[in-house]
């Protein structure tokens, strides 16, 4: 289980940090700092959630 979970983590914060490049989010480097102190519990339910509110905001401008 925690080779599983390992390896779930690894691939999740490989994969937002790619999708966060991809979308030019100016908070890429402080995220991967929280992904070394606080990775999963904080991480998931705060920088995660700042990632998908920048990209709703950006495909959607009217919102601002």
């Amino acid at each position: 289980m925690l080779d599983y979970l390992a390896d779930y983590t690894n691939f999740h914060f490989s994969a937002e940090e790619k999708l966060q490049q991809e979308v030019g989010y100016p908070g890429l480097a402080e995220h991967q700092k929280k992904h070394v102190i606080d990775w999963l519990f904080s991480h998931i339910k705060a920088f995660d959630r700042s990632v998908a509110e920048y990209i709703f905001l950006t495909e959607n401008p009217d919102r601002l």
